[in-house]
């Protein structure tokens, strides 16, 4: 399979927002970067796919309404998410403003 192929084939996209200082080529790699964290931290592109979509039910939903492992995951997604943020920005200037959208394909 090509790389485009495998791009077009990805589970979630994740960008960088509030960037307008940083060249393509440095929000890419940033982005590639917290990506990269993620897919670490929580067992490859599935896994962050899972843990994403856990997260968005539980900040939906009632905590009485989510299951325990949806909880789980919730949390895990929260702590890799941050960890990949701090990760993916940390020699850049002004990144405390920098946030990171990621959307499920």
């Amino acid at each position: 399979m090509n790389s485009t192929a495998e791009f077009l084939d990805t589970l979630y996209t994740a960008s960088l927002k509030a960037c307008p200082a940083l060249s393509v080529p440095q929000r890419i790699q940033a982005e590639a970067r917290f990506c990269h964290s993620l897919e670490q931290s929580l067992g490859g592109p599935e896994g962050v796919a899972q843990a994403y979509l856990a997260w968005c039910t539980a900040a939906q939903a009632q905590v009485a309404a989510i299951s325990a492992e949806t909880a789980s995951r919730a949390h895990l997604w929260a702590e890799a998410a941050e960890r990949a943020r701090d990760d993916s920005l940390r020699e850049m200037e002004h990144a405390d403003a920098m946030s990171f959208e990621v959307r499920l394909s």
